[in-house]
């Protein structure tokens, strides 16, 4: 038997010939998802972003100690910054005046970058003052500083323990 040859026979074979590679192109709908594989290595740091903008700025912090100390040659009053020894005692009697100091703290004063001792267990009044006299000989000739340290509770002048709260350009001129 023969196949007809009718053309609608041919157009139609051809039709499904075309459908047939059509549904073999288009996939269809996809299935469910399914379990994840194992995670990989991680890869290697990435660059840094660019720096962000500058936040603003914090609040101040608390004040820190403003201590002052002025010394003046004995009987006279006036702040010296300039010491004159005497030829035949050899030797300058100083006050020290010291304020806002912590009120019954101990001050020990000191001459000079070796921190010679001139006075040690000063007491500091109730409104933070103190007063000291102090001897100055020729053998502290030369520019100076007077230190006021606040003790650290021991009695004893051991710094970095003890603070140093302030200073005093002092210049000593020998006989």
């Amino acid at each position: 038997m023969r196949w007809p040859q009718h053309i609608w026979v041919k157009i139609l074979i051809g039709i499904l010939f075309v459908l047939v590679i059509i549904a073999l192109i288009i996939p269809g709908p996809a299935g469910s998802q399914g379990s994840a594989g194992p995670a990989g290595p991680t890869g290697p740091q990435g660059p840094a972003g660019p720096t962000g903008p500058q936040g603003p700025a914090g609040p101040q912090g608390p004040a820190g100690p403003n201590a002052q100390i002025v010394a003046t040659e004995e009987g006279t009053g006036y702040a010296i910054c300039y010491a004159y020894v005497d030829a035949i005692t050899g030797k300058v009697k100083l006050l020290v005046f010291g304020s806002n100091f912590v009120p019954g703290a101990r001050v020990h004063l000191t001459i000079c970058e070796h921190n010679t001792v001139l006075a040690m267990n000063i007491p500091v009044y109730d409104c933070g003052a103190f007063l000291a006299e102090v001897t100055i000989t020729s053998a502290m000739a030369g520019y100076n500083s007077l230190k006021a340290w606040v003790d650290d509770g021991d009695g004893v002048f051991d710094p970095p323990n003890d603070v140093l709260w302030a200073c005093w350009p002092l210049a000593v001129i020998p006989p």
